[in-house]
């Protein structure tokens, strides 16, 4: 079977995937695979081959925010997380942004995430 991205959206929505996402979360005890969190809980697809009949390991539960940084939605995340907060404008010293890395969840490595923090930040501040 291929999957379009309306045809994913669909099943999306389907009872199959209801279940089956209902399966995930209670194997995972309700908490984030990440985190252990247990707000805002996805089930992220690790593969797309097996859509519709997806085995337990092809899938993984995620809290909203350990999905966007898994997703590789960094961008999106850290401009809503940013956005109210203050920083110097170009600044070249990363301390400068010592309190956005407290926004990272503690599993990643804010180092991997300070080109994406610093060119935000800037991006916001006027």
């Amino acid at each position: 079977m291929e999957i379009t991205n309306t045809s994913y959206k669909t099943y999306l929505l389907s009872p199959h995937w209801m279940a089956r996402r209902a399966r995930s979360l209670k194997l995972a005890e309700y908490k984030c695979n990440n985190c252990a969190s247990g707000k805002q809980l996805e089930v992220h697809h690790l593969r797309y081959t097996n859509i519709g009949h997806e085995p337990d390991e092809d899938l993984v539960v995620l809290c909203s925010v350990c999905h966007a940084f898994e997703r590789n939605e960094i961008n999106v995340y850290m401009q809503k997380k940013l956005a109210d907060m203050v920083f110097p404008r170009n600044s070249q010293d990363w301390e400068d942004y010592s309190r956005a890395k407290l926004i990272i969840p503690q599993e990643y490595d804010c180092w991997q995430y300070r080109d994406a923090i610093k060119s935000i930040c800037n991006y916001l501040v006027l």
